[in-house]
């Protein structure tokens, strides 16, 4: 499916996690040498970073859902999709006792395949709006 419908899955330039040939190492490094520059040339440099800790447990269907329809995959896929998300339950073991089984209603499962291109469909938009806001390090 990744590789199908990879051309209505493309990501934002500015994404670096889960992609190919791409490393978050990556982002880092533009990161030091970004600073450096403007530091080497007399400017002050202020940054700012999101914690997305438990990002993948936060992400909401029906946004999920619309950014996937925007990107016009096939229905079949999309009902695939939703099938997938809305009818998965899970049960929590602790201690060696196990809870009853409750719906999962919203989160990306961790170690799927699909899941990272999932969450970074979500953020894109988020990526894109910054990419446009006329705010950072760029050139002119």
């Amino acid at each position: 499916m990744l590789f199908r419908y990879s051309e209505s899955l493309m990501l934002c330039f500015l994404q670096f996690g889960f992609k190919a040939h791409r490393s978050t190492d990556m982002c880092t490094m533009i990161l030091k040498e970004s600073v450096a520059y403007y530091v080497n040339n007399g400017s002050s440099v202020s940054c700012c970073f999101l914690d997305a800790t438990k990002a993948f447990d936060r992400v909401e269907y029906c946004k999920l859902f619309r950014m996937l329809m925007k990107r016009r995959l096939p229905s079949v896929v999309l009902q695939l999709l939703c099938t997938m998300y809305l009818n998965h339950s899970t049960e929590v073991e602790w201690n060696g006792f196990r809870s009853v089984s409750f719906k999962v209603l919203n989160g990306v499962k961790q170690g799927g395949i699909l899941n990272p291109i999932m969450f970074c469909v979500y953020i894109d938009d988020l990526l894109l709006l910054l990419q446009n806001s006329d705010v950072g390090c760029y050139n002119r």
